[in-house]
Order: C-alpha cells, then structure tokens, then sequence
C-alpha cells in the first residue's frame, strides 16, 4: 500500500495552477527501501523471488500511475520509470547495457531479485498503466561518457523497439 500523503499538495498545486510536473523516478536501485525486496517486507528476511517481485513491481507502479492520474489528471505529464540502470564501469559485463549490480559496494536490489530486465519489465508496467498522453523516460547522469551513452542507446534502442520509451532523460553532474 502506497502513501500519497507527501505528494498530494504538490499534485493538487499542479492542477490549481496549471503546471505540469515530471515524475521522477518509479524504480531506482539506491531509493527503493531494501525491505521492499524482502520476504515478509522485512530488512533481515530473505529476498523474494522472480514471480513476487515482478508483481510487486506491477502492482507499485499501477497504484501510483493510477493514483495520479484519477486524482490529478494532467498533472504529471512524463514519468522516468527508471533511473541509472547502467553501470559502464562496474556493470554486468554480460549485459548488453552493462546493467548496474551494485551501487557503493551495496547490490542493485533490482538486479538481485529480477535480473537485468528489471528495466524492461518497469517500463511494461509503466506502458500499460500510463494514460495515453503521458510519456515514459529512462533517466541518467554522465551520458556524456562514451561506453556509458553507447550502453544507454542500445538500452533506449531495445525499449523503442517494444514501444515502450518515449524519451532519455540527460544529468550533467559537472
């Protein structure tokens, strides 16, 4: 179950005053509690496996694409579904984006748990629960970096080719 307590102002700000917000992010491997990932939604349990996992991705992202959307439609115009996946310096070398396992020596629950198409599978929840005008980005920082960009074009160019990705969303941390 998912609490909107802290959000809601800021959405009903949007729609009193006709601004258009970006949602940012619905799957980050560093801001996803570690108990989320857990049997029993508990830090010391046991990771969950593939099926639970995927449903709770599922079900995390219908709520709050549809909580959104019915409560403050209009508001958020674009979603980053999900947010520095790639890793082209410690990355899964068998990837084919060079999928992020670990962020300061601590793993990618998301990795952990659902492989490296955790990514692809955010981005199909977000598709399918995604009002038809709103559009979904993958996010990055330091895409100026060679291996980096090339690893997040093949990513975006896979997810294009589903139909699922709308857009890249570019940091600069200079």
């Amino acid at each position: 179950v998912l609490n909107f307590s802290g959000v809601d102002e800021i959405l009903q700000w949007c729609v009193d005053n006709d601004v258009q917000m970006r949602g940012h992010t619905l799957v980050w491997h560093t801001q996803t509690p570690d108990w989320y990932f857990r049997e029993g939604y508990t830090n010391d349990g046991a990771y969950v496996d593939r099926e639970t996992m995927l449903i709770r991705l599922d079900s995390y992202i219908k709520q709050m694409l549809t909580y959104c959307q019915d409560n403050y439609p209009g508001a958020v115009y674009c979603w980053d579904v999900v947010n520095e996946a790639v890793d082209e310096g410690m990355g899964d070398p068998n990837s084919y984006f060079l999928c992020r396992t670990q962020c300061d020596g601590k793993p990618n629950p998301w990795y952990q748990t659902l492989g490296e198409d955790y990514v692809e599978q955010a981005f199909r929840s977000a598709r399918k629960y995604a009002a038809e005008d709103v559009k979904l980005f993958y996010n990055d920082f330091n895409t100026y970096f060679t291996a980096k960009r090339d690893a997040i074009y093949r990513l975006c160019e896979h997810l294009k080719e589903e139909g699922l990705i709308d857009g890249i969303g570019m940091q600069t941390h200079l």
